[in-house]
C-alpha cells in the first residue's frame, strides 16, 4: 500500500507500455532498497525514483531542453506575458474557480 498521494506522480503522455516500465522499475528500486530483506513493498519514494529516469514513449526521440532566455530579455511584452500567464498557469493555479466555468482550454 502507497504512504502518500499518487498525485504527486505525473504521468500525462504516458502509454500502457510506459506504466508497465514505471512498475518494473519502483519494483526495482523496492528491491534495491530493501535488499535481504522479507515482505518489503513498493512505497511512493520507489515510484517517484523510479519516475525521475524514466522517459515516456512519445517523448523517446525528442530532444528536451530547457531555454535559457528569461522574461528578462524579452523587453516590451509586457501584455503578451500577461496573456500567457492568464492562458497557461491561472487554470492549472486556480483550478477550483475555473472548474466552475463552462469554457474548456483546448487540448490534444
Amino acid at each position: 500500500m502507497l504512504d502518500a498521494s499518487l498525485s504527486e506522480i505525473s504521468t500525462e503522455g504516458f502509454v500502457g507500455f510506459d506504466l508497465e516500465k514505471l512498475a518494473s522499475r519502483a519494483v526495482n528500486e523496492m528491491m534495491i532498497r530493501n535488499f535481504g530483506r522479507a515482505n518489503a513493498s513498493v512505497n511512493l519514494q520507489d515510484i517517484l525514483a523510479a519516475r525521475k529516469s524514466l522517459i515516456p514513449l512519445s517523448l523517446e526521440k525528442i530532444s528536451q531542453t530547457e531555454s535559457t532566455t528569461s522574461w528578462k530579455d524579452i523587453g516590451g511584452l509586457d501584455s503578451v506575458k500577461q496573456l500567457l500567464i492568464q492562458t497557461l498557469e491561472w487554470p492549472t493555479k486556480y483550478a477550483s474557480i475555473y472548474a466552475a466555468c463552462p469554457l474548456r482550454l483546448r487540448s490534444g
